[in-house]
């Protein structure tokens, strides 16, 4: 369903306005390369993985509500010798801390190929500390990054990946942290590597599937109760003999309820020939995205290497910027020797309203030369998406750098967290666990516009994990200048072998909704928190009411004043009165 924003409404939105915060965003010089995002000290603030710049050690940068935003703390790993190639945190005990999954590159064999088969370990967290993975040899090894999900529906993060004889396989870890189980997926297509495998619903029944990127086509997969996983559709690739195929991206991009599957595509192994393509009424369409800046000069997508950390793979990274409802992008561009990060805006034709990206040359201009990632993340937790960069200046380290959203209208969000519900309040280590967000729940919300059009959106969590993914722990909905309540917000999860759902009504916008399940597969004992953020547009009418208030308040106390004069007045006048009267 396609939708024509008023033209004053569009003028605004695409008003997005910024600023360099890096320096109160960091604490000290920000080196390193950004390499996932999670709530590991349980705070309800989103913090940040950082890997070193020689690779061989990686960090956490705690979130904070002061400046410096985020801080370096002691938890510190070094792997030796080993190049590490990813982070991914969750919960991999189901003790309700959050741990990292570690993925290096062990040294090149006879018979193996460092680029292809990697040594998995598992740093295990303990909310305050870290026990870093100094075990002699991996948890695993597998050949391409692994698919973080959950596999069996106990809320323990599992693994799937291609082992190192290149079969398919699933790790399914246990509360003993070990992996107590290999289930061995029977297929003969191959693989592609770099892959952008995803655990996700789309086919809207609000069941969790699997996605696998073969080399010649996708293929969708779908739980099947306790028969195991099924083979329900083969999608061709979006181009014959495209190149490159960059990695799937799985937004509402229409705005209307439905998850899509966008690819971005490179005809030639240089990009010259760079564009995005989306599967819609079973076939693939182009998506209009004209690369060229106002000086004439034409920008094409960066094409992969897979030397260098954030180039193993062609990826574009989503969230709403504008908050007006639909998903927007954030992708790294060329041109001869120069590389830089636009935010490629998702804006509707005038007239009707296909949807098509516009990049914003003038946003980021900071960096525009020397940008090589960018993502989105919220860092004060005000409900807006700013952006998070690596650069590398002149002295050729590669640090990191923030760009804060500035929107100059009042829009409205609905942000949304769901976590594992093994404990809540009997969790060992003593705090709700809202560190550990699930793998591939469906979210998705219904409301009326004031015009009275309904109004539809999904979104999945952490669907992906694998090749700097990048994606936050939570979802955040652009609601844009509509300020009714949403009429109901619908969770689902996959359980094994069934699927638990469960619909909440009259949501407050500008809200956080952390939902906890609970391991039943049953949704009648789940439990949710609400946190409202007063928007701009309350806190202005609060501070108007409270200055009335207060000027009334002046009036009511000279006028008092004067009436306490005036009877002052009289009460004399009276007194002299019957002073005389009574000589």
């Amino acid at each position: 369903m396609n939708r024509i924003c008023p033209i004053l409404f569009c003028f605004l939105i695409g008003r997005s306005l910024g600023l360099d915060f890096t320096d109160q965003v960091f604490d000290g010089k920000p080196l390193g390369l950004l390499a996932a995002f999670g709530d590991f000290n349980s705070d309800k603030l989103t913090d940040v993985f950082v890997i070193d710049n020689h690779q061989h050690s990686f960090g956490v940068l705690l979130a904070y509500t002061e400046a410096p935003f985020l801080r370096r703390e002691h938890f510190d790993c070094n792997l030796g010798d080993e190049m590490i190639k990813g982070l991914v945190p969750g919960d991999f005990d189901g003790d309700g801390a959050m741990d990292v999954l570690v993925l290096s590159q062990p040294k090149a064999g006879f018979w193996s190929s460092a680029s292809e088969i990697f040594n998995i370990y598992i740093a295990w967290g303990e909310l305050t500390k870290l026990e870093c993975p100094i075990q002699e040899k991996p948890i695993l090894q597998t050949k391409g990054h692994p698919l973080v999900l959950d596999y069996n529906g106990d809320m323990i993060s599992d693994l799937f990946a291609l082992d190192s004889n290149g079969t398919r396989q699933f790790w399914i870890f246990n509360t003993s942290r070990q992996v107590d189980q290999i289930v061995t997926m029977e297929a003969d297509n191959p693989l592609r590597i770099p892959h952008s495998h995803a655990f996700v619903d789309l086919d809207g029944d609000m069941s969790t599937d699997l996605l696998l990127t073969g080399k010649h086509s996708f293929e969708l997969w779908r739980f099947n109760g306790t028969n195991g996983l099924q083979l329900t559709q083969t999608i061709p690739l979006p181009v014959k003999g495209a190149a490159v195929i960059g990695q799937s991206i799985f937004v509402d991009v229409n705005f209307d309820g439905k998850l899509d599957h966008l690819v971005p595509v490179c005809s030639d192994y240089k990009c010259y020939n760079s564009s995005f393509y989306i599967f819609s009424d079973n076939q693939w369409q182009p998506v209009l995205c004209d690369l060229k800046d106002p000086s004439g000069k034409v920008w094409t997508f960066q094409s992969p290497d897979a030397s260098q950390f954030y180039q193993e793979a062609l990826t574009a990274r989503s969230g709403d910027f504008n908050l007006d409802g639909y998903a927007d992008l954030l992708v790294t561009l060329t041109y001869n020797s120069q590389v830089r990060a636009v935010l490629l805006e998702n804006a509707g034709s005038e007239g009707t309203g296909v949807r098509h990206f516009v990049p914003k040359w003038d946003l980021l201009a900071e960096w525009n030369t020397t940008s090589v990632m960018a993502t989105m993340y919220d860092i004060q937790e005000k409900g807006v998406l700013d952006v998070l960069l690596v650069h590398r200046p002149s002295d050729g380290q590669l640090q990191m750098a923030a760009y804060k959203n500035t929107l100059d209208y009042d829009a409205n969000f609905i942000k949304v967290v769901v976590l594992t519900g093994r404990c809540f309040s009997n969790c060992s280590h003593g705090r709700i666990p809202y560190g550990t967000n699930l793998p591939g729940p469906s979210i998705s919300y219904r409301t009326t516009q004031p015009n009275g059009e309904l109004q539809l959106a999904c979104s999945a969590q952490l669907s992906q994990s694998a090749y700097s993914a990048l994606q936050l722990p939570y979802t955040l909905f652009g609601l844009a200048r509509s300020p009714n309540f949403l009429e109901a917000l619908r969770v689902s999860l996959s359980y094994f072998p069934n699927t638990a759902t469960r619909e909440w009504t009259q949501i407050i916008p500008n809200s956080q909704m952390i939902i906890i399940p609970t391991l039943e597969a049953s949704s009648r004992h789940w439990l949710n928190k609400l946190f409202v953020t007063p928007s701009r547009a309350i806190v202005l009418s609060a501070a108007a009411l409270g200055g009335f208030g207060f000027f009334l308040a002046i009036v009511v106390t000279i006028l008092h004043a004067r009436e306490r004069r005036a009877d002052k007045l009289e009460q004399m006048a009276v007194a002299n009165r019957f002073h005389f009267d009574a000589m």
